[in-house]
């Protein structure tokens, strides 16, 4: 995994794609980075000390958190090195091996994890789970997104990995479903778990415009109850 997010990835290229696309207004890549970026911070309290893990080139600490003790942390040193030339000012960022865990017991108010249960086995998912639950204040939340197998987010990975400019094929490993991965979360030590879909088909509209995308996405998601969407969001508190 490690030569595949150092070698296959470009640099800052997550932070490229989501920059160029809102200053455009559209583009279906970059508001999925934006929408799911939305519904993590919206879930972040003021001033929370807070851990984003798989942060890769730290858009969401630079776009969207605004907090004195920011913590970015990601497998590849390249996506940290951008993480700290463009948004160092803003928070702390380390690479896996840099980061050390026992420093930090009950020291976050909140962890977020956006796309990178996929590529983790379910035991892998398990071992960290327990790594967070440490590094948790009492009370803290763990915010997670991943993609959702149980519709059609297949569909949108074959079209990714056959004319996207990244293949993941060789790395996304799990399939997870709704009722996959609330299976994997309540065989860890998190009591309190909230789970649902977002970013549903609505998002196509992100080629006309993000706004008009958002919204459409927000009256589906109204309409079906958070049912549908290619995406699972989990909310966990200690």
């Amino acid at each position: 995994m490690d030569q595949f997010w150092e070698d296959s990835l470009p640099l800052g290229y997550y932070d490229i794609v989501l920059s160029e696309g809102m200053s455009k207004n559209r583009g279906i890549q970059a508001n999925w980075h934006n929408m799911t970026y939305l519904k993590i911070s919206n879930s972040i309290d003021d001033n929370s000390v807070h851990l984003d893990y798989a942060c890769g080139p730290g858009s969401l600490i630079g776009h969207y958190i605004n907090s004195e003790e920011l913590f970015g942390v990601d497998i590849s040193q390249n996506q940290i090195n951008y993480a700290n030339n463009k948004y160092g000012k803003k928070g702390n960022f380390f690479t896996n091996e840099q980061f050390n865990l026992e420093e930090y017991q009950n020291y976050f108010d909140s962890i977020s994890i956006i796309g990178l249960m996929e590529y983790l086995t379910n035991e892998e998912i398990k071992d960290l789970m327990s790594d967070f639950y440490t590094i948790l204040k009492p009370e803290g939340k763990l915010l997670i997104t991943t993609p959702n197998y149980g519709g059609l987010m297949s569909i949108v990975d074959i079209l990714l990995n056959n004319f996207g400019p990244v293949n993941y094929k060789s790395e996304n490993i799990n399939k997870l479903t709704k009722k996959r991965l609330l299976h994997i979360l309540k065989d860890t030590q998190f009591s309190k778990i909230k789970l649902h879909t977002f970013n549903n088909i609505g998002i196509v509209f992100s080629i006309v415009n993000i706004k008009l995308a958002i919204k459409i996405c927000s009256i589906i998601a109204n309409l079906t109850f958070n049912k549908t969407g290619f995406l699972l969001f989990a909310k966990l508190h200690k």
